[in-house]
C-alpha cells in the first residue's frame, strides 16, 4: 500500500479463474530477481508465487484495475493483524467515474485519479485513524500506461501532510524519490484463486518532517480482477526518537460483490 501520513508513522508508527489478457504487445518471460522473490514469498507464503508468464505492455490501466463500484475482501498475510479480513471498497468520483476513493477498511483511503494518457496515479492518502491527509505532487505512479516489461520510471514527489480537521495546517512536509518498476508477469495463488498478474515495484527514499523514510511496495494486478495482492516493507527513523521496521502483506480473499 502507499505511504501513510507521517502522523500515523510516528504515533503508531485488495475471484476469478486464471486471468488471461487481450493486449497485443507481448514481452518476454522475465526472471524475478532473487531478492524480490524471497521478499514476496516471505510475505505471501511459499508456493504462492508461481512461474513467470508472458509479460504485456500496460496498454490501459482499466484492464488491470476496473473502476466500477464494488467491495472486496482481503486477508492480511503478514503484519500485526495476520489472518484477519479487511473490506476494500472502490467509490468512484461523481464527476469522473475513473477516479475516486479506494478505501481499506477503517485504516486509510487511497485517492486515485486517471490521467489524460490513461495512467492511474495516487494523488494522496487519507489516514482515517490519525485524521490526516497526505498529498503528493506530482502524484505517485500506480499503473503507468505504455510501460513495458522491465522498464522503470523515476519521480521526485513533494509530500505535504495535512490535518483532516484543518486543511490549512501543514505540520509535516518533505520530499520522496520514487522508482517505479514493471518487474514482469507471474502466476499468483491467493485465497480467491489463481491469477496471471503483472507485478510492479515502488521504492521510496527521502525525508518527511523529522522522519527518514525507506519503503518498498509490491503490487500484483490481474486483468478484470484488479489488485490481488500487496506487499510492503517499511523503515522509518526520526533521529534518536523513533525507529520502525514493518512488513505488511494482503491478498485477495473474495471478489467484488
Amino acid at each position: 500500500m502507499p505511504l501513510p501520513s507521517l502522523a500515523a508513522l510516528i504515533a503508531l508508527w485488495i475471484a476469478v479463474p486464471v486471468a488471461t489478457v487481450d493486449a497485443a504487445t507481448v514481452g518476454p518471460d522475465l526472471t524475478l530477481p532473487e531478492a524480490d522473490r524471497l521478499n514476496i514469498e516471505t510475505s505471501l507464503g511459499k508456493g504462492s508465487l508461481g512461474p513467470p508468464v508472458p509479460a504485456l505492455s500496460i496498454d490501459e490501466s482499466s484492464h488491470w484495475f476496473p473502476t466500477h463500484p464494488g467491495t472486496k475482501l482481503f486477508q492480511v498475510s503478514q503484519g500485526p493483524d495476520t489472518g484477519s479480513l479487511q473490506s476494500v471498497e472502490w467509490k468512484p468520483a461523481p464527476a469522473n467515474p475513473t477516479s475516486g476513493r479506494y478505501q481499506f477498511g477503517h485504516e486509510e483511503v487511497i485517492l486515485l485519479r486517471t490521467q489524460k494518457d490513461g495512467s492511474l496515479v495516487i494523488e494522496g492518502v487519507e489516514d482515517i485513524q490519525a485524521e490526516s491527509v497526505t498529498r503528493y505532487d506530482p502524484p505517485e505512479p500506480f499503473l503507468i500506461k505504455g510501460l513495458a516489461p522491465g522498464e522503470h520510471q523515476q519521480t521526485r514527489m513533494s509530500v505535504k501532510v495535512f490535518s483532516s480537521q484543518d486543511p490549512k495546517e501543514v505540520p509535516h512536509q518533505g520530499e520522496l524519490q520514487v522508482t517505479y518498476e514493471y518487474l514482469g508477469a507471474y502466476r499468483l495463488s491467493v485465497p480467491a484463486g489463481t491469477f496471471d498478474t503483472v507485478l510492479t515495484k515502488s521504492t521510496f527514499s527521502g525525508k518527511v518532517g523529522p522522519a527518514k523514510v525507506e519503503d518498498i511496495q509490491y503490487r500484483f494486478f490481474a486483468q478484470k480482477a484488479g489488485l490481488v495482492a500487496t506487499v510492503e516493507n517499511r523503515q522509518v527513523s526520526a533521529l534518536l526518537v523513533y525507529q520502525s521496521n514493518k512488513s505488511i502483506a494482503k491478498v485477495l480473499s473474495q471478489s467484488s460483490h
